[in-house]
């Protein structure tokens, strides 16, 4: 589904039931009411969103744990957008993994929510393996503060596969890039 911000509050206020399956958006700011209402379908398994803002009801940008918080059942989820700061602290991951289900992610894509200062690897580690689907792909894309950082996360990362018991062709490949 595609369409600008003055369709969509059309379409979303008048849509009781929905049964998507996939949803895109692009470029456009919404609340978070309509975003529940898009992603409300209990068939929805992909969902894209690129450069969007998701704002409260005070006009606030949503963080992704939130966001994430209304799509916990999706097989493939990306959200790409332009150097949140602190956009994937400790608190953020926790939720994100506390909603989780089960591991049926097959693909999970963050762009632009850089990690806080003292974020800690674990968390990530701890979500990857609690969302991933066998031969899952998760990518973190623009998300590193420092080169320091960066290494500690991917060091994480690889001991986490490393470890991991389940045969090697059903690990995720798991992508990070500063």
């Amino acid at each position: 589904m595609r369409c600008n911000s003055n369709v969509m509050k059309a379409i979303c206020s008048k849509i009781y039931y929905n049964s998507i399956t996939s949803l895109s958006l692009y470029y456009t700011t919404l609340k978070i009411s309509d975003y529940e209402i898009l992603t409300s379908s209990k068939i929805l398994i992909y969902v894209f969103v690129q450069g969007c803002n998701i704002l409260d009801n005070d006009e606030n940008e949503i963080s992704l744990d939130k966001i994430f918080e209304q799509t916990p059942n999706v097989e493939k989820f990306a959200f790409d957008t332009y150097g949140v700061p602190d956009g994937l602290t400790n608190k953020i991951m926790e939720n994100m993994t506390a909603v989780l289900k089960g591991n049926y992610v097959k693909y999970f894509s963050v762009k632009g929510f850089v990690f806080s200062p003292n974020f800690v690897p674990n968390l990530l580690c701890a979500f990857i393996k609690k969302a991933a689907a066998p031969n899952a792909e998760f990518r973190f894309l623009n998300c590193m503060g420092f080169d320091k950082q960066y290494f500690q996360i991917k060091k994480a990362v690889d001991e986490m596969i490393e470890e991991w018991d389940i045969s090697d062709h059903q690990k995720p490949v798991i992508e990070i890039f500063s």
